[in-house]
Parts: structure tokens; C-alpha cells; sequence
């Protein structure tokens, strides 16, 4: 799906912290440095020819997928360890986010799934013809998209206890914190300009509350979002950023020579998820 799916090919973990937690049993090739107080650390699925990473909880376990005999089947990197999920029938699967308790969401060829500890159940909104989730917080409480059949028809919704519930105005969820407070993207339908915008819950529905542009960027689009109220994303020139919410302020940093990258994540560690191309070959950091 155009709307989720991006040049990717390998995982590109970027850490506050110490890289100290990830087990050399993994086979992964580490390359480590310092930059503006950031610590970057590569990863890579064993015997894969790309790997993305697209959401992390706060327990430091990450998500995404990677690519295998000509499609895509998605992990779980945990306690140094890659887990493959499969949770569904020919491949193309793109877990997107995670909770603490390991409950893992996305979409695949079959739709949306919920995946956990092997058992799957598959989401479909009503009115679509295909439904992707995007993100999952600590009480269940899911943000995705779904679609009629063109990309200009896509919508955002929040699914909560059974009840799906649309977020108007919103392009793309990148996120959803314990306080039910969105990430996302919105875009202008004449000028198909983007930007960043953070979207809450209140007594006539899903608001916008903030939008967030990157100084000096014409396009900003958000990721994830944790509880701190810290968001990342990136721009069109590539450049990656944090934001805090509460302050209004961007820390914005760039990865190797990269030409497109893509900040996917974040959790109340600071740890942060990325990755990027630099218009021949794509890299981990």
C-alpha cells in the first residue's frame, strides 16, 4: 500500500541510551557513534535483503519487517532476539506498531491484524475495502486507516471497544500514546501540502489540537508519539526531527548521507526508530 509502504532496506535504530541492551547473538553488524547526543546502532533480520523498523515499546521491544523471497514478513526484536511474524497468507505483512504487552498491529495482504504470542485476529472497518492499523497504546486503544479503493478516499479512524470512530481532517495516524493522543499527518487535497498535526480526544470527538511544521520545510511529516509528549518525524529534505509537544521545540538531526529517511518511533526511553536511503544503496546506521 502506497500511503505505508516506502524505499526501505535496512533497519536503522537510533538510541539515546546505551546500545549495550541488544545481544550479539542477533548477527546483526553494529556501527556505533556519537552525534548531537544521539547514538545510532544498525540492525538487520539474519539472511534478509532489507529490513525497516517501525515502532518500539517501552520495554525496548521493536517491530517492522523485512524482505524475504520476494515479499515481506514482519518481527519482533526482543531480549536480542529476531521473532518472525506471519500472521498472514502470502506475505506482505507490515506490523506497524506494539504495546507493552507485546500486542503487535498492522496489515498484510488479508487487511489489518492484531497479532499476540501467536494468535491472530484480522480488522476490517465497514465501509472499506482495505483497513491498516498504524498504532496500538497500552489500553487497546488502535488508530489505522482504511480505504474505498483509491488513496484519495482514504480515512482515519480510532477503534476502541468494538467501535470504530473516524478522525476527520487526519491523513495518516503515525501514532497513539496511553493518553490517547494522536500523531499524525494531514495534508491540503488542492495543494497536497503536509504537515504535522496532534490530535486529541474530547466530548465531540477527535480535534486537532497542534499543528507541527518543521522550520523551513514545506512538507512535515510525524511518526510516533510517547507519553512524555515527545514525537518524532521527517521532512522532504531529508531531515529527521524530534519534537516535544509541551515546549514547541524541534531537535532535529540527520543520518549519513541520506537522501530519504524516515523517524518512525519512539518510547519514554527517548529510543527512536529509523531508517534511510541515500539514492543508490540503503543503509543502517
Amino acid at each position: 500500500m502506497s500511503s505505508t509502504s516506502h524505499l526501505r532496506t535496512y533497519l536503522l535504530l537510533l538510541l539515546f541510551l546505551s546500545a549495550s541492551a541488544f545481544s550479539q547473538q542477533t548477527e546483526q553488524k553494529v556501527v556505533s557513534r556519537t552525534d548531537s547526543g544521539f547514538q545510532y546502532t544498525t540492525l538487520q533480520v539474519p539472511g534478509s535483503s532489507a529490513t525497516w523498523a517501525t515502532a518500539v515499546n517501552n520495554n525496548g521491544d521493536i517491530v517492522g519487517y523485512y524482505a524475504s523471497g520476494g515479499t515481506t514478513l514482519g518481527f519482533l526484536f526482543t531480549n536480542g532476539v529476531f521473532q518472525t511474524i506471519s500472521p498472514c497468507k502470502g506475505g506482505g505483512v507490515e506490523p506497524m506498531g506494539i504495546n507493552d504487552d507485546e500486542v503487535i498491529v498492522g496489515g498484510c495482504n488479508n487487511g489489518a491484524f492484531i497479532y499476540q504470542n501467536g494468535n491472530v485476529t484480522f480488522l476490517e472497518h465497514p465501509k472499506a475495502k482495505y483497513t491498516f492499523l498504524m498504532g496500538i497504546n497500552n489500553q487497546g486503544v488502535m488508530a489505522g486507516i482504511w480505504q474505498q479503493g483509491r488513496e484519495f478516499l482514504q480515512r482515519s479512524f480510532v477503534y476502541s471497544n468494538g467501535a470504530f470512530t473516524t478522525i476527520n481532517g487526519l491523513e495518516s495516524p503515525g501514532g497513539i500514546n496511553n493518553s490517547n493522543t494522536i500523531s499524525g499527518t494531514t495534508c491540503n487535497k488542492k495543494t497536497h501540502v503536509c504537515k504535522g498535526a496532534i490530535y486529541s480526544q474530547g466530548e465531540n470527538g477527535w480535534k486537532s489540537q497542534k499543528n507541527v511544521k518543521y522550520p523551513g520545510a514545506e512538507t512535515t511529516l510525524l511518526g510516533g508519539i510517547n507519553d512524555n509528549g515527545d514525537v518524532v518525524g521527517y521532512t522532504e529534505q531529508p531531515q529527521d526531527f524530534l519534537y516535544n509537544v509541551s515546549s514547541k521545540t524541534f531537535t532535529g538531526f540527520e543520518v549519513g548521507n541520506s537522501i530519504q529517511s524516515q523517524a518512525e518511533g519512539i518510547n519514554n526511553s527517548g529510543e527512536i526508530v529509523v531508517w534511510y536511503f541515500d539514492g543508490t544503496t540503503t543503509y543502517g546506521f
